[in-house]
Parts: C-alpha cells; sequence; structure tokens
C-alpha cells in the first residue's frame, strides 16, 4: 500500500480546496496529469485544474472515482478531523465560519 501524507493548511481553505490540494499532492508524487485524471471524471483538464484549486466543488462519485484510481482510501482526499465545515457549504477560498452569506434564497426570504 502506498503511503499518503496529509499537509496542514491554512484556516482560510475550504474543503473542496484542501480536497484538490490532496489529489493534487498526491498526483504530484506519481507524476499523474490533469488530463489523466480527466480522462477518469470524463471531463476536461480544464475542469479539473478548477476542482484541484477549489473553485468547483467535488462530487461523491468523483472522488469514489479518484480514490479507486490513485488506489487511497478516499479518506485521503477529504480534510482532516480538525476542519472546521463552512455552514451550509457557501464557503468559498477567502470566506470564514464568521462570515455569513446576504442575499436572497430562491424561497422568497433573505437569508441573515
Amino acid at each position: 500500500m502506498r503511503r499518503v501524507v496529509k499537509l496542514v493548511y491554512s484556516g482560510d481553505m475550504n474543503a473542496d480546496a484542501i480536497t484538490g490540494q490532496n489529489v493534487r499532492d498526491i498526483m504530484r508524487a506519481r507524476r499523474i496529469s490533469q488530463e489523466a485524471l480527466g480522462q477518469v471524471l470524463a471531463t476536461t483538464q480544464k475542469a479539473v485544474s478548477r476542482k484541484l484549486a477549489g473553485e468547483r466543488s467535488w462530487m461523491l462519485d468523483e472522488l469514489l472515482a479518484v480514490a479507486a484510481f490513485l488506489e487511497v482510501p478516499i479518506t485521503a482526499l477529504l480534510p482532516d478531523a480538525d476542519y472546521e465545515p463552512v455552514p451550509a457549504g457557501r464557503g468559498r477560498v477567502g470566506e470564514t465560519t464568521d462570515q455569513k452569506v446576504r442575499g436572497s434564497s430562491p424561497f422568497g426570504r433573505t437569508l441573515c
């Protein structure tokens, strides 16, 4: 079984960015290209790049496929247990859990 090293991340990274960094680190160690991962996910290199940068969310099916392709447990791709999630999955890189989401919901209610 291959060894996977988890890094410590700054508090301004959301779960998608951390997952992307974990995938990227494993890919680099094994010299796997974004194009190869794109073939596994049936998407383009550009879409893979956006996922690795945390600009696009990961779907569970994608994470399962990536874990199988990289021959690692899915937990190797996810944030560590000490990660503090952003409420309602609304966070993006640079936002903290103290920041509130402002705007209107599709149900006609104002958020916050």
